[in-house]
């Protein structure tokens, strides 16, 4: 499987092991500890929220994270990620 982390390709043979950048990283850090709502992470982050959506909808895509019927993000257990 490829991944694209910025603008270096990375290639693993693990289904279970995703690459990811530092940023998309502290999304997940967050998502750990309570399940926010877009606005609440695009303040945390101190973006628009249009720019934490894409990382949240990249992750996932990735099958990272997930949303609930109230619109809030969490965190889907399961794979093991890799930090560049």
């Amino acid at each position: 499987f490829s991944y694209k982390v910025g603008s270096q390709t990375y290639w693993t043979g693990d289904n279970n092991i995703i690459i990811i950048s530092k940023i998309k990283n502290s999304y997940l850090e967050i998502l750990k500890t309570k399940s926010p709502l877009t606005s609440e992470l695009a303040k945390e982050f101190n973006v628009c929220w249009k720019s934490a959506n894409r990382r949240l909808t990249e992750l996932k895509k990735l099958d990272l994270v997930d949303r609930y019927k109230n619109n809030r993000w969490h965190l889907k257990e399961g794979k093991k990620v890799v930090v560049l």
